[in-house]
């Protein structure tokens, strides 16, 4: 029990410091632009409903391995949110994808 109130305590620790809302921040404005120019230019698709709930589901899988301290995890699961963003871009630029 001890041990699990450990790792809650560094959860809830990790998660309000300024290292995790700078990684959030990266890519943050990025995803909000990509949403928005999906939504302007009218091109929702498959591959932009695709793109966002991958990068907001992963961006919620981000925070347990980051307060974990597992750097190679947390990486892998950033790129992850990273090809979210790319998929919204994409489907603004071409919509039959």
């Amino acid at each position: 029990m001890l041990r699990l109130c450990g790792f809650i305590a560094a959860f809830i620790l990790t998660s309000f410091t300024t290292f995790d809302a700078v990684s959030a921040l990266e890519t943050l404005p990025v995803f909000v632009a990509g949403v928005f120019l999906v939504h302007a230019l009218g091109r929702e698709s498959c591959l932009s409903e695709w793109g966002a709930s991958l990068y907001f589901s992963v961006r919620l899988v981000y925070l347990p391995p980051y307060a974990a301290g597992l750097p190679l995890v947390r990486s892998l699961v950033w790129n992850v949110a990273f090809v979210g963003i790319v998929l919204l871009l994409l489907a603004s630029l071409w919509p039959e994808l």
